[in-house]
């Protein structure tokens, strides 16, 4: 059967939704690492993908020139690009670096340190969540939050 068709059906019974993500889950890992240089933020953006895609499923129509292999990566590849440019806005852009480290010296430590871990040390979220004794779904949440709280301080500077 089809990727489209599947993804038709899949509107209906939505167990079906899970033969694209067999199929497709490796490769947009790949895609998506490659554009982020993170593994972990790459599994993060490919779930954001597959979840846009179930959503917007409905607007999906096949046409001469439109796939939904197309479709599904091009939709990889702007979440993997806007994901980019919120980190390199955050974290990597040049200008701001003194200013993220003196908001991140203002932040609690906890939240400092996790930042510091994965985005400065490039650790992965498997080893912070060993040592800070959580879950790696604990950890994303505590890193969402912190990077919150970074640009809540920054945006009042």
């Amino acid at each position: 059967m089809p990727d489209d068709e599947i993804l038709k059906k899949s509107l209906d019974n939505p167990s079906l939704f899970s033969v694209l993500i067999d199929k497709y889950q490796l490769p947009f890992v790949r895609k998506a690492q490659g554009i982020v240089h993170s593994k972990e933020e790459a599994e993060d953006i490919v779930q954001e993908t597959f979840t846009k895609i179930y959503l917007n499923a409905g607007k999906f129509k096949k046409q001469p020139g439109v796939e939904f292999k197309s479709w599904a990566w091009r939709i990889l590849v702007n979440t993997s690009l806007t994901h980019y440019r919120k980190l390199k806005k955050s974290f990597g852009d040049n200008e701001n670096i003194g200013e993220v480290r003196e908001a991140i010296e203002k932040m609690p430590s906890e939240a400092a340190e996790l930042l510091r871990a994965h985005y400065v040390e490039d650790r992965p979220y498997s080893e912070i969540a060993r040592k800070q004794g959580i879950s790696i779904g604990a950890l994303k949440m505590k890193l969402f939050r912190a990077r919150k709280v970074l640009k809540d301080i920054m945006k009042q500077a």
